[in-house]
């Protein structure tokens, strides 16, 4: 039997606006990373780049002392369809809640080696008008050091779960 799902992300942007809201089930928690695992349970996305379907498997690595977060995507079936990489400010958890700042700026990484930057002109654009110049300098720098794990293979992974299931997707 499944556990339910134990901690709500909050995505914000910059500026402190609330973007979107899902629930994920801790699996892991060392004193910096928190791995969770969460359901895509809306109806079928496709951003030109990759589908979402409901019922894909979110393996979610979420950095307490990084300018990134990874979401290593699923179906639900078990085939891999990539790494979502966002460039935020890092993660805090607290009371069941863990919350980021989106930067904009991310990385679409495929199973087979080549990858995808995303938002590359918003990033540069908010980079002018809103973002400080310390955060953009964070930002830039994580985008690449996740593009040299990607080419090197090294992006977080974990197996697809032993028991994949979502009730509500």
């Amino acid at each position: 039997m499944r556990l339910p799902p134990d901690v709500t992300v909050r995505k914000f942007f910059y500026d402190g606006t609330p973007s979107y809201v899902w629930e994920g089930r801790l699996v892991e928690r060392e004193s910096s990373l928190v791995v969770l695992e969460a359901y895509f349970t809306r109806d079928r996305r496709d951003l030109g780049y990759v589908v979402f379907e409901r019922g894909d498997v979110f393996i979610e690595f979420y950095y307490l002392d990084r300018w990134y977060n990874v979401l290593q995507i699923y179906s639900a079936q078990g085939q891999l369809k990539g790494w979502y990489c966002n460039v935020t400010k890092p993660a805090t958890l607290s009371d069941g809640e863990l919350r980021f700042v989106d930067l904009a700026i991310d990385l679409f990484a495929y199973p087979d080696g080549t990858s995808l930057p995303l938002d590359v002109e918003e990033f540069e654009e908010l980079a002018i008008r809103l973002y400080q110049p310390a955060d953009t300098q964070q930002a830039r720098a994580a985008f690449e050091q996740l593009q040299a794990l990607h080419q090197a293979g090294q992006l977080p992974s974990r197996p697809f779960p032993a028991e994949p299931g979502c009730d509500a997707c």
